[in-house]
């Protein structure tokens, strides 16, 4: 019973003390999208082994609230998303509460696009970003509230 409780004690430590996402998968990590000057930019990085889809880790932001990603501005906001290399079906989502989606693309050129009307104010944004095979595509998006 001792083990047990030994390894049950380690285990956590080992998974709390890791550096590495990778190590913990529950840690969702969105580095890109801290301050304002992320705002409507995007980057390539890493991703899976597909040849012909990548994916998009987006999040929004805000500087109408002390808190850049305040769930009363950012959470819960329908979204669509345009590929303007072949047209085809819209791809239609929702933010989660922070802000956050993920979608996986075919390779291309899209535009995403979000209106909304939040706290009494209009908002708005149109982000063209580009998907390349295998990759992960993260971009930041202001709401850009009027």
């Amino acid at each position: 019973m001792k083990n047990m409780s030994l390894v049950a004690i380690a285990l956590p430590c080992w998974v709390a003390c890791t550096d590495s996402p990778a190590e913990d998968s529950s840690a969702e990590v969105l580095p890109f999208c801290e301050k304002m000057e992320d705002a409507d930019t995007f980057s390539l990085s890493d991703g899976d082994d597909s040849t012909s889809s990548g994916t998009v880790e987006g999040r929004l932001i805000t500087d109408e609230s002390n808190d850049l990603h305040d769930p009363q501005w950012v959470g819960f906001l329908d979204y669509t998303i345009d590929n303007t290399d072949v047209g085809g079906t819209q791809q239609q989502g929702e933010t989660q509460q922070d802000g956050s989606f993920i979608e996986v693309l075919g390779a291309g050129n899209w535009n995403f696009k979000i209106s909304a009307n939040v706290a009494g104010f209009t908002c708005a944004n149109e982000v063209a970003f580009s998907v390349e095979a295998g990759r992960t595509t993260e971009i930041c998006i202001d709401i850009d509230c009027q």
